[in-house]
């Protein structure tokens, strides 16, 4: 990982109101309420095919760690653990004009793995290397082109987040001259989630690039696992959601309490808030026993919380209850959010629930 090594990776290409009820109650739910040198000399070609072999070896090396399990992206967006392709490979040169990596080529291939502890390994390759005329025993020219299109080399490393940069010091490599200093190179994450790696360095021709190489977050079997079961998690919340819903419906009172956690608190526009199930259930009964009261509702969110104990459904309602004072039947409509905990039994019960109204407030009277 020598800081002169041709334009590799990380070595990389050289360099860098109405009632005051429950839930949502503004009626219901709220009803209201209210540069690596080139090689001086051709390989010899027992080198050559020397080094082949050893990114052979290093590719299955790189197989391993990502089977083992031992890369797994971060809970942070910003987590560089864990595996990335490669999805593009420029280079500026000292003019400006920006062109594809001299090294890689038009069709770039790539793939990155850090690991937690430290570790980490890389694989670069030229997918329009040309093939040997015969497989068994290639010309010094066409090893030599087909060392310099391929990369591979495993590494610690170590992040320095204030400066930006992947400080890299090489374990093994493809290219026997590639020492042990320490290596800087620069990321940064895009708003998309990439990885974007940039460099300094010069290629074999002695030219010096600005080089970008922008990777892509590969999702491992794990992920897709924990991915399928946040899914259901959520679609289990959506479920419980409409369950209450229709308590509420159904002006089924003792389920819809039943709904609420011991410890809940109920915040309506224009009236104090209500905390602890006896309050809310207080609050609530006017409302179910009024003939005029009817109600629905509209889910437009679930969430769930990485750690699976909190999540959030919110939406719309609309309804109808009877003014206290003037006993006329008045409609509502608004929008509710209501956050709920896991139990220690697994049951998802409701610790704040809150609505407002759509409709404007009434005119000042006169």
């Amino acid at each position: 990982m020598s800081p002169g090594n041709v334009a590799r990776e990380p070595r990389g290409t050289r360099g860098s109101g109405i009632l005051s009820g429950g839930r949502k109650s503004v009626t219901p739910r709220g009803i209201s309420q209210g540069p690596l040198p080139e090689k001086d000399t051709l390989m010899k070609r027992n080198l050559a095919m020397r080094q082949m072999i050893v990114g052979s070896a290093l590719l299955a090396g790189l197989v391993v760690l990502l089977q083992c399990g031992a890369v797994r992206p971060g809970a942070a967006g910003d987590s560089i653990v864990g595996t990335w392709r490669l999805v593009s490979a420029t280079a500026k040169d000292a003019a400006g004009h920006v062109t594809a990596d001299p090294i890689l080529g038009q069709r770039p291939l790539g793939y990155l793995t850090y690991e937690a502890r430290g570790h980490m390994c890389g694989q670069l390759v030229n997918l329009d290397r040309a093939k040997f005329a015969n497989e068994t025993n290639p010309t010094p020219d066409e090893a030599l082109k087909a060392f310099n299109g391929y990369d591979a080399w495993c590494a610690n490393y170590r992040l320095d987040r204030q400066e930006g940069a992947i400080i890299y010091r090489a374990e093994m490599d493809l290219d026997p001259n590639e020492g042990s200093d320490e290596v800087r190179r620069y990321f940064k994450f895009s708003p998309d989630g990439r990885l974007v790696i940039t460099f300094n360095d010069s290629t074999s021709k002695s030219q010096t690039y600005a080089f970008t190489r922008i990777y892509e977050r590969v999702a491992t079997d794990s992920d897709q696992r924990q991915t399928g079961t946040h899914e259901a998690e959520v679609e289990a919340l959506r479920v419980v959601e409409i369950a209450e819903e229709h308590a509420w419906v159904l002006k089924d009172f003792e389920k819809a309490v039943a709904s609420y956690a011991d410890d809940a608190v109920v915040m309506n526009p224009n009236a104090p808030a209500q905390t602890g199930k006896e309050q809310i259930r207080a609050g609530m009964k006017p409302l179910f026993d009024d003939p005029g009261f009817t109600t629905k509702y509209e889910i437009t969110g679930v969430e769930l919380a990485q750690s699976g104990e909190l999540g959030y459904t919110r939406g719309t309602y609309s309804g109808t209850s009877t003014d206290p004072v003037t006993k006329k039947i008045v409609s509502e409509r608004g929008k509710w959010l209501t956050i709920r905990r896991k139990q220690a039994d697994g049951a998802w019960k409701i610790i704040v629930d809150t609505a407002s109204s759509d409709l404007p407030l009434p005119a000042p009277a006169k």
